[in-house]
C-alpha cells in the first residue's frame, strides 16, 4: 500500500503508473496468474482495457476491436459494472454465464484456461467506474484476505482516476483563460482588421479543441454567398454555397 501511494502522489497527470503498480502488487500477493484493470461505466457500451498482466493477446484484441460489451449477459466483467458489486467464482466452469454459453466465458474457461475469478468494481459515488480482475488457472478461490486487499487497490485506483480528472481540468480551465486573453490582446491590438482576430480565435479553437482543421464562414456584401476563412487568414470564396437563406 505504501508503494502505490507513493506512486498516486507522484502521478497527477497520469493514472497508468498508478495502474501498473496495483496490478504488479495484486498479481504477486494474491498469487494470481493474470491481472486486469478495466474501466466502462454501466453506461458505456464497451469495456476499455486500461492496464493488464499475462492477459492473452487474442482476449487484448476482444477489448480493441470493441467486442468486449457491457452486457452482463455476456461477461462477468459487464456485470460487475452494471451490478457494482464484486463478483468472485471459484471454477468460472462451473459458473452460471459458461452454463448459458456465454462466448466470452466459454473462451476464458476453455481457450485461456481461466478458472477461479475475482472482480472487484471501482466505485465512485456508488456507481461502477471500472473494476480489477485475478485469474487463476486452477481452481483455488480468493479468500477474504486477498479480497480485502484487492478493494484497498481499487480505491486507490479511483483515488488516482480522480486525481488525473482534476489536474486536467485545472490545465483545461487554464489553456482557456490564457487563450481568451491572447485572443482579447489581439482585439485590442487590431481596431482596423479583423483579420488577425479571426486568426487568432481559429488558432486557439484548432488548438484547445484538438481538431486539425477549422473554418470561419463570413457573409459577402451583397449576401448572396459565404467566404471561408481558414486558421492561417486565408480567405476563399465558396462560389458553390450560394446562401438562400439567413
Amino acid at each position: 500500500m505504501a508503494e502505490i501511494l507513493s506512486v498516486v502522489a507522484e502521478s497527477r497527470e497520469d493514472q497508468a503508473p498508478v495502474f501498473a503498480a496495483i496490478l504488479k502488487n495484486a498479481k504477486v500477493l494474491c498469487n494470481a496468474d493474470m491481472a486486469a484493470l478495466i474501466l466502462a461505466s454501466p453506461e458505456d457500451a464497451t469495456q476499455r482495457l486500461a492496464a493488464h498482466i499475462n492477459v492473452l493477446p487474442r482476449t487484448v484484441e476482444m477489448f480493441e476491436t470493441g467486442q468486449m460489451k457491457v452486457d452482463p449477459n455476456l461477461s462477468y466483467a459487464a456485470k460487475c459494472i452494471v451490478e457494482g458489486r464484486l463478483l468472485a467464482w471459484a471454477d468460472m466452469g462451473e459458473s452460471d454465464l459458461y452454463r448459458a454459453g456465454s462466448p466470452i466465458v466459454r473462451a476464458m474457461v476453455d481457450e485461456s484456461g481461466i478458472r477461479s475469478v475475482l472482480f472487484v468494481p471501482l466505485l465512485k459515488d456508488d456507481a461502477a467506474i471500472g473494476l480489477i480482475t485475478l485469474f487463476r488457472e486452477d481452481v483455488n478461490p480468493f479468500d477474504q484476505s486477498e479480497i480485502a486487499l484487492v478493494e484497498n487497490f481499487a480505491t486507490q485506483a479511483v483515488i488516482a482516476i480522480e486525481n488525473v480528472r482534476q489536474f486536467r481540468e485545472v490545465q483545461t480551465r487554464l489553456e482557456r483563460e490564457q487563450a481568451t486573453r491572447e485572443i482579447l490582446s489581439v482585439i485590442s491590438q487590431s481596431r482596423d482588421d479583423e483579420t488577425p482576430v479571426f486568426r487568432a480565435i481559429l488558432d486557439r479553437a484548432e488548438r484547445l479543441c484538438q481538431a486539425t482543421g477549422s473554418g470561419l464562414q463570413l457573409v459577402n456584401e451583397a449576401r448572396t454567398h459565404l467566404l471561408m476563412m481558414d486558421s492561417k487568414g486565408m480567405i476563399t470564396a465558396l462560389s458553390r454555397w450560394a446562401l438562400v437563406s439567413i
